[in-house]
């Protein structure tokens, strides 16, 4: 590798093998996305890439599998995390996590899947509106 051709060279390790990613490397989604979170009206969802990259999801209700919403991010890290809002409870949704590299948008990863949100009584949790606090 060198870096007037291959830009930043970063190395990892997972103890056994030593992995190299540079600026001409390929984005790849190294940690398939997964709910760390869910209530009746959301669902945060997280998954890593092996460089830095920006974040969207793309979903819908999935007994129709039509993708007709979406939520994005445009600054680039490698573990993703997206909180949708706004679902209903007890319903099954369809999602496409995709990752871009700004520079080149022709360059992604994308990983599809399914979740469902739980039962509950269709009221959303309430809303912060403002928020104080005392710097000492």
């Amino acid at each position: 590798f060198r870096t007037d051709t291959d830009g930043t060279i970063e190395s990892y390790t997972d103890g056994q093998n030593v992995t190299f990613v540079t600026n001409n490397t390929p984005i790849k989604i190294t940690a398939a996305p997964k709910i760390i979170s869910i209530t009746p009206n959301s669902a945060t969802l997280q998954w890593t890439t092996n460089r830095a990259a920006t974040s969207k999801v793309e979903y819908g209700l999935g007994t129709t599998k039509v993708i007709n919403k979406k939520k994005a991010f445009d600054h680039t890290v490698k573990v993703h995390t997206v909180t949708l809002t706004g679902l209903k409870p007890n319903t099954q949704y369809n999602f496409i996590a995709i990752s871009t590299d700004p520079r080149e948008s022709e360059k992604f990863a994308k990983a599809e899947g399914t979740f469902t949100t739980p039962v509950g009584d269709g009221v959303p949790l309430p809303k912060i509106l403002t928020m104080n606090t005392d710097v000492d």
